[in-house]
């Protein structure tokens, strides 16, 4: 999957992905294959494209840097630990759930 390695999901969405596509493909309705790709698409592409950009900022935040530009990152990172919804977001991107993706593992 096109992804920096920072958060270690590359190998995980596309895994994903064709677990998606598997369920959209076996619910025996006979789509057009476009329409399944639409489908797919809906379901995956905001979570995945969110992921990649977290996984991107991520490496940024952890190439060397000056000592000033360090304490601020650190900061930044110790406050928004202690926000709850922000720490909820983070701890949800981090271990892949994508609520759009739930009814096909439901099943």
């Amino acid at each position: 999957h096109a992804m920096t390695p920072n958060l270690g999901q590359g190998a995980n969405s596309a895994m994903v992905d064709s677990f998606v596509l598997m369920r959209l493909l076996a619910d025996g309705k006979r789509e057009p294959l476009d329409r399944v790709a639409r489908r797919h698409e809906s379901a995956r592409l905001r979570f995945v494209t969110r992921l990649q950009s977290v996984s991107r900022g991520t490496g940024l935040m952890a190439r060397p840097m000056s000592r000033p530009a360090r304490m601020v990152r650190n900061t930044m990172l110790r406050l928004s630990g202690k926000i709850p919804p922000v720490r909820r977001s983070f701890l949800r991107t981090f271990a892949g759930e994508n609520p759009r993706e739930a009814e096909f593992f439901s099943r």
